[in-house]
């Protein structure tokens, strides 16, 4: 994912969203677990 923007991913619980650092993956940002799963989530609530 880049900084500011909006995006749709496709899920599965243990799946890594990370950061993306030209090209390569960044940071981890967050893991998805089940509860997640069919939901819309903000990504400033998952970073606190």
């Amino acid at each position: 994912m880049n900084k500011g923007a909006k995006t749709s991913i496709s899920y599965a619980a243990g799946k890594e969203v990370r950061w993306a650092d030209s090209g390569k993956n960044g940071d981890l940002i967050f893991k998805i677990t089940d509860d997640m799963c069919g939901k819309t989530l903000k990504l400033s609530d998952l970073m606190k």
